[in-house]
């Protein structure tokens, strides 16, 4: 293998669970809901997607996690008379221990939303 090949290959894999839940700028408000029986906010779930993140889906506890923390089934789904979440779960019931829950930065100074807040 040639000195450039060597020099352009790939540096190892590693994830980073410390930064994977920062909150962008100005987002910060919308980590946190007021009555969430959810695991996750929809900030949470956009960390999955742009850019799309293996360090998000791992810290959100990987596909277990994000299971339980939706209250979903991932072989049937949610059912179709399925209209109220009868339990809570929290980001420490699904998250891998140690992992920061509002990311490097800490928990957000920021009022609670309540979930119709988070809708607009």
């Amino acid at each position: 293998m040639s000195r450039r090949a060597i020099a352009n290959r790939p540096k190892s894999f590693q994830l980073n669970v410390n930064n994977a839940l920062t909150p962008d700028p100005g987002k910060e408000g919308l980590l946190k809901v007021k009555n969430n029986p959810f695991a996750f906010t929809s900030s949470y779930l956009t960390k999955l997607l742009n850019p799309k993140g293996l360090d998000a889906f791992y810290a959100l506890g990987g596909l277990e996690g994000l299971e339980k923390g939706l209250h979903t089934n991932r072989d049937s789904g949610l059912s179709a008379d399925e209209k109220n979440v009868d339990s809570t779960v929290t980001f420490k019931d699904v998250a891998p221990q140690g992992t920061p829950q509002y990311g490097q930065h800490g928990a957000p100074s920021h009022r609670l939303l309540t979930p119709s807040d988070s809708s607009s």
